[in-house]
């Protein structure tokens, strides 16, 4: 606990330096360093006269052994309150313990190979001795792999063929950028690449990477824009299905996560960013800090950022404009690049972080002092990392790992592809490993249903060693909660201009992500994102699959699809509806449309599309099909909304899910659900 006063906790929340001035002499230590630390970072006090802070947590009081002692600034512009960034103070590793802060390692503000190299060094023998969860096979390279053994000699690269290699080998994650114009390999010149690539002909991000990977003493690194032939589809298509194998047989994966492009490169300037600037993140000693708290104190701009852009946390991301402070978060292909290596180092604006299956840390060392800050602080929720991965995995069970695989597509939804058609592709890798997690978790736990014909077809299959099936973006052996999503509701959600995924697979929505707009332009309600229903089910799927068929357009049978259906046999619910086209609303029409049902007011449609194929104003009927019943929430059922297709009434479009909210008339709905007609649909 340290000494604080009504200044640098006031009720408001908010101080400004001519408060400490006057409070400072009063006797408050807190509010002196403070003083003292604002006063060495920027100046006369009459130059931060325009600025509030507060202390994080301030409203909450708790300052039990804090980590790091971090204030909010905001600058006072036309009577609003806009954030300049955040400051932090820490006292230095070996100092005597403090009670106003945390130590924290000072992080030199311009980043070198050599420093670079040593930090990951450090990492990397740390990880080796001591992390069982990150010990790897002999690494097995991709098809072609870079040779960069004899470029500090010579100053050439090579492009080799790794039939029958067995050697150890670093990837590279990196922006292309909106116009690259950088050296690719094609069918043309691959002959030339297999001699020898001048590494002077290289992007800066090439040569900052290839010269981490030799300074570590690895010998390959693999580069997709040099080791793919970028005209040959069938090749392309033959790498992008082995993206985990890629990747996860890695040693590292090193991340351009601050370059935006091939030029950025990975030594640069490191900077804290603010609503209108960039500051350094260089660190100044307080004066007077060692006689008030016993060790000398130091104030910078703060790193926190390098830890939240991490977190993919994508709302918090998007709101502190992740484009501009790590740009390569926002790429979609990036995802599974990230998690399916075993270890990334991530060169940040800010600092470079290390990630890997058993721990995360960063140059700063904030998370060495308390290894469980990433979940503590970011949320369980949104701490995706290669170890919540790998802690999913080891529960081997299937409700865990599902958990895992929801979230990171809600989290996929967020990014941003330069080809549409990339959806699935860009997500192969992922739905690979996953793939395995769950074949894993089968042999150990059942998935959880009652239902005697899918106990019937699982058993079929497992006898006949059959994988588990992939429909575009969903698994069959768990459908029934892999159906239940839907879309955050924005102004132009749709689905695909061309055909991409059948309509109950998320792979069909259009994704409008504010990640690929201009700084400073986010707007939560204009993004579309994938959610999905998550808690505890029923352990009865209300309906059966018949048939499920999802064919793709190449040998990826995680890649695009051509084509889609489900057979379903289950209690379909004719339902009443309006539809108002000038407020883009569809209601539940008034009264039942038989003896058995009518939708209530506790309910609720959320709409795959805001421009649904609906006559204005007219009353229709619309299909409901319950999925499954949520064991303890506010809105127990779910289900999805179909619309015909065809005159029989057997062939079917998704439109949107529905819930039913907990109510006295929501015993009626599960009563009337049981009552209503069971019968075998076509769902495209």
């Amino acid at each position: 606990m340290f000494d604080t006063c009504s200044t640098c906790v006031p009720p408001s929340g908010c101080f400004s330096v001519s408060d400490l001035v006057q409070s400072a002499p009063k006797g408050c230590r807190t509010c002196a360093v403070i003083l003292s630390g604002l006063r060495t970072l920027g100046g006369r006090p009459d130059d931060l006269s325009l600025f509030e802070f507060t202390i994080e947590d301030a409203s909450s009081r708790e300052y039990q052994d804090p980590l790091l002692l971090r204030m909010h600034i905001y600058s006072l512009e036309n009577s609003k309150a806009l954030s300049q960034g955040i400051l932090e103070i820490y006292t230095r590793p070996g100092a005597p313990p403090s009670s106003l802060c945390h130590e924290a390692r000072d992080v030199t503000p311009y980043l070198n190979l050599r420093s670079a190299v040593a930090r990951i060094t450090d990492w990397m023998t740390t990880c080796r001795a001591n992390h069982n969860a990150c010990v790897k096979q002999v690494s097995i390279p991709p098809p072609r792999i870079l040779d960069v053994g004899s470029v500090e000699k010579i100053g050439k690269i090579y492009l080799v063929n790794s039939s029958g290699m067995s050697s150890e080998y670093i990837t590279l994650s990196h922006c292309w950028g909106k116009n690259p114009n950088i050296i690719t390999t094609k069918t043309h010149n691959i002959a030339k690449m297999e001699s020898g690539i001048a590494l002077s002909e290289l992007s800066q991000t090439f040569q900052d990477a290839i010269g981490v990977t030799n300074a570590l003493g690895i010998r390959y690194i693999w580069i997709d824009s040099l080791c793919i032939l970028q005209d040959c589809k069938a090749d392309w298509e033959r790498h992008s299905s082995q993206m985990a194998e890629i990747y996860s047989n890695s040693i590292l994966n090193i991340a351009a996560t601050s370059s935006p492009n091939g030029e950025g490169g990975l030594f640069n300037q490191r900077w804290a960013p603010g609503y209108s600037s960039q500051h350094s993140i260089e660190s100044f000693k307080i004066p007077g800090s060692e006689e008030d708290f016993g060790s000398p104190h130091y104030i910078r701009h703060s790193l926190i950022r390098a830890h939240q852009d991490l977190a993919f946390n994508h709302i918090y991301n998007l709101a502190c404009d992740v484009v501009t402070s790590a740009p390569l978060l926002t790429r979609g292909w990036v995802l599974q690049e990230r998690l399916l290596s075993p270890r990334t180092v991530n060169f940040h604006t800010g600092e470079m972080t290390w990630d890997c299956e058993s721990q995360f840390t960063c140059e700063c060392g904030v998370f060495e002092i308390d290894p469980c800050l990433p979940r503590t602080h970011l949320g369980e929720h949104q701490w995706l990392s290669k170890r919540s991965l790998a802690e999913a995995a080891a529960t081997k069970a299937v409700q865990q790992i599902l958990y895992r695989w929801h979230q990171l597509i809600e989290q996929y939804s967020t990014l941003h592809l330069t080809k549409d058609a990339d959806v699935l592709p860009a997500f192969s890798g992922v739905a690979s490993h996953f793939g395995k997690l769950l074949e894993s978790a089968e042999k150990h736990c059942a998935y959880g249903s009652k239902s005697p014909s899918w106990h019937a077809y699982q058993t079929t299959r497992l006898e006949a060693k059959r994988p588990l099936q992939y429909l575009a973006g969903l698994w069959r052996e768990c459908l029934w909660r892999n159906l239940l999503w839907y879309v955050h509701a924005t102004e132009a959600t749709k689905r695909t201009d061309f055909y991409r995924a059948p309509t109950w697979s998320w792979a069909s929505i259009d994704f409008h992500s504010s990640l690929s707009r201009p700084q400073g332009d986010y707007d939560e309600e204009r993004d579309t994102s994938i959610q999905y229903v998550h808690g505890s089910f029923d352990e009865e799927p209300h309906f059966q699959v018949i048939h499920a068929e999802s064919s793709v357009l190449g040998n990826n049978k995680f890649g695009e699809v051509a084509g889609g259906f489900l057979r379903i046999r289950g209690r379909i619910l004719e339902v009443p509806m309006m539809w108002d086209r000038d407020s883009s609303t569809i209601e539940f029409a008034k009264g039942p449309i038989n003896t058995h049902f009518k939708f209530y007011a506790q309910s609720c449609i959320l709409l795959d599309s805001k421009s649904p194929n609906f006559s204005h104003s007219e009353e229709f009927l619309l299909s409901v099909l319950v999925l499954g019943i949520l064991e303890s929430s506010d809105e127990p059922f779910r289900g999805i909304v179909l619309q015909r297709t065809d005159a029989l009434g057997e062939q079917y479009t998704r439109i949107g899910c529905y819930m039913i909210r907990n109510s006295p008339d929501a015993a009626t709905f599960q009563l009337q659900a049981t009552r209503s007609e069971v019968r075998e649909i076509e769902i495209i």
